[in-house]
């Protein structure tokens, strides 16, 4: 009889702790939309957009160089389910764009042709926004579970609270650009590398999955390239002849949730 009233308990909790979060999450989506459909894009997004959107409809990566495609992709992934008239000259040679217009100079008259003259600027942004809120999500997603092995549930509740409530996240997780994608794939990396630390071995699934999330992150902007160099020499420094079977204490591990961020 004890025992049901313990798993009554332990399921309530959990119910509890879910519901929790899917308002938190449900808020955050709620205030990044509402914000976003009172804002113009930004002096970048019209570019990144384009390039992204080049790189899916095209296959040309001319446009836009500065950073790797994937964040710019993501966004404009949406976009494929789109109408959208072609804003290159006639002729174009084998869907490409003309090289004398892959330029930023010229390339920003082409975005701003294509999305704001030609097509429907409103409904693709709203579109191509989507994406970036889900991997703010996401990134919140990971911030709860950190938090919650670190220090407890209560903490961790308290650590979304706070990451969905802050400004600078709110501002940044509907922007077409490749700040927060990047935070997202480093933070995930690092918490499954994280995993790795206290469950050593080359054949541990946090280590397959940290070898996944950490090199997606320097194919989000190239200012992220320092962060292989970081990536490698923590798992240099990681691994050693000596097996860890036991998990470390919180206040021993070193990382956390705040450290990433």
């Amino acid at each position: 009889m004890s025992e049901n009233r313990l798993e009554a308990k332990v399921s309530l909790s959990w119910v509890t702790e879910v519901s929790i979060l899917a308002v938190l999450a449900s808020l955050f989506i709620l205030l990044v939309i509402t914000s976003t459909l009172q804002k113009s894009p930004t002096v970048d997004e019209p570019l990144h957009l384009f390039a992204g959107y080049s790189y899916l409809k095209w296959g040309d990566y001319w446009v836009n160089p500065e950073h790797p495609p994937m964040a710019k992709m993501l966004a404009a992934l949406p976009l494929l389910a789109f109408e959208i008239k072609d804003p290159r000259p006639l002729n174009t040679p084998d869907d490409k764009l003309p090289q004398s217009i892959t330029g930023d100079p010229p390339a920003v008259r082409v975005a701003q042709g294509m999305l704001f003259v030609q097509n429907d600027a409103d409904t693709l942004f709203f579109w191509a926004k989507l994406p970036m809120i889900a991997v703010a999500v996401l990134l919140g997603c990971f911030v709860y579970v950190w938090s919650k092995e670190l220090f407890g549930a209560q903490a961790a509740i308290a650590a979304a609270f706070f990451y969905a409530l802050d400004p600078n996240i709110l501002a940044h997780s509907a922007v077409v650009h490749t700040d927060l994608p990047f935070t997202a794939w480093f933070f995930i990396g690092s918490y499954f590398f994280w995993r790795t630390l206290n469950y050593r071995g080359w054949k541990n699934l946090f280590l397959r999955l940290s070898a996944l999330a950490w090199p997606l992150s320097p194919n989000i902007p190239f200012r992220s390239f320092c962060s292989r160099g970081a990536c490698s020499g923590s798992f240099q420094s990681g691994f050693g002849d000596r097996k860890v079977t036991t998990r470390p204490q919180a206040h021993r591990s070193g990382a956390g949730p705040e450290a990433a961020l």
